[in-house]
């Protein structure tokens, strides 16, 4: 199994090294995501013919944000707009559409099946090639003389995110049914996707109560769970006290990290730690 996953990662390193050859183009467009990792899946089709402007600063929750008049501004500036189903975009949505009506919107999460209510699409490796399809389709939309140059960065975008879920798949195949704990459930598709099971501390996006704790425990006792992962953008204090609790070691990882292939890698192999951990 080594051996399969360091020809992956050879793979995947020579595609990423093969960027294609810059194209500059006038005028650059503009376009703003609402979160980070939307600014790489940009980056990747389109390279320096569009300039992006994240709106959700690093480090910060998405679900609690509100954005600066200055932030509003830097939306109404841009020709595109990519949306992330966030509860702060339908707060600004009628402004933007009255200061910028030529602004193009698309919304990643417009597509996704019905029963899919998760906001963190982009932790799935496979639904994240559809939200770069969207997007590639967007950014043609605006400039279609970068048609061709899109379609291949695409491709070779998809390529990537193939053999990086090839690459999870391999790696958390050992471990099907295991339990993650983290302190915020953004993880859900992702462990939808590798046979994993999620325990969340967070409770319907809300900081836990007494109860919420003692179950959490409870579930976390009988997952056997080893290791506690702890998410910047949230309050952590109920993870905290768990593991205090049941003498287990935390650790951070961040969802909305900007560089996305890298930081699932990263993700990926902190939950083989963890679940390794488990064994008997």
């Amino acid at each position: 199994m080594k051996i399969i996953i360091s020809i992956l990662s050879l793979l995947l390193l020579f595609i990423g090294c093969t960027t294609p050859e810059k194209k500059s183009s006038s005028p650059i467009i503009t376009v703003a995501v609402s979160l980070p990792p939307y600014t790489y899946f940009v980056n990747k089709i389109a390279l320096d013919t569009v300039a992006v402007v994240p709106i959700v600063p690093a480090q910060s929750n998405p679900h609690l944000f509100e954005p600066t008049p200055k932030q509003v501004q830097a939306i109404q500036e841009a020709q595109l707009w990519i949306r992330s189903h966030e509860s702060f975009e339908d707060k600004i949505l009628t402004v933007l559409k009255e200061q910028n009506p030529n602004l193009s919107i698309i919304d990643l999460s417009a597509n996704l099946p019905k029963e899919i209510t998760d906001r963190h699409i982009w932790l799935s490796p496979r639904l994240a090639q559809e939200q770069a399809t969207q997007i590639a389709h967007a950014l043609t939309q605006l400039s279609p003389h970068h048609a061709a140059f899109y379609q291949k960065n695409l491709n070779q975008f998809i390529e990537e995110l193939k053999i990086l879920d090839s690459e999870i798949t391999i790696q958390l195949a050992p471990f099907k049914n295991k339990a993650i704990l983290t302190s915020h459930p953004a993880f859900g598709l992702f462990c939808r996707d590798y046979g994993l099971i999620q325990l969340s501390i967070e409770c319907e996006g809300k900081d836990p109560l007494p109860r919420d704790l003692e179950h959490t425990l409870a579930q976390a006792k009988i997952h056997q769970i080893a290791h506690i992962l702890l998410q910047p953008q949230y309050n952590n204090r109920g993870a905290e006290m768990i593991a205090d609790h049941l003498s287990l070691p935390i650790s951070t990882i961040d969802p909305y990290a900007h560089n996305y292939i890298e930081n699932l890698r990263h993700i990926t192999q902190m939950i083989v730690n963890d679940t390794q951990s488990q064994r008997p």
